[in-house]
């Protein structure tokens, strides 16, 4: 099975699409689901970015084991963030598709994000 690594360049959360973090998000070309790669830094809220976690294993091709997040088909996906002094969140986001874009909401309300500056 040929797995492909997708570089899409931005997470879609309010207006965009979710595209490459650094090469953190996966698919499998025979089944295009996409992956959030173990640890890979979010912007959760204002100035607040964190490592992400899941509970799903990761594609093949990332030799990452386990500890992903399997965005495809879900309309929601638990959660494990990572801040700043090891603080852990545990949450569950809504993942909503609309217009060829998937987005991540936290239960606040928040549309998570790729960090720019932090």
């Amino acid at each position: 099975m040929l797995k492909i690594a997708l570089l899409l360049s931005i997470i879609s959360l309010a207006a965009c699409d979710f595209k490459s973090l650094s090469g953190n998000i996966f698919s499998d070309a025979e089944s295009p689901d996409l992956y959030i790669m173990a640890g890979t830094k979010l912007l959760i809220a204002d100035n607040l970015a964190g490592g992400v976690f899941g509970y799903d294993n990761c594609p093949q091709l990332s030799l990452g084991g386990k500890n992903c997040v399997k965005l495809a088909d879900k309309e929601e996906v638990e959660v494990i963030i990572v801040l700043h002094g090891q603080e852990a969140i545990r949450e569950v986001w809504s993942v909503i598709y609309k217009d060829k874009r998937t987005s991540l909401v936290r239960p606040n309300g928040w549309m998570v994000r790729e960090p720019t500056n932090i």
